[in-house]
């Protein structure tokens, strides 16, 4: 069970994560666009 709880983790984490930092880079893109 243990090692499937650390298994499953960074597999749930891991996409999240880079779908946060893909909305964060764009979310300041469309900003600095929008102060330009």
């Amino acid at each position: 069970m243990k090692l499937n709880q650390y298994i499953s983790v960074p597999l749930v984490a891991g996409p999240t994560l880079t779908a946060l930092i893909t909305l964060i880079t764009s979310g300041c893109q469309v900003s600095l666009n929008i102060h330009r």
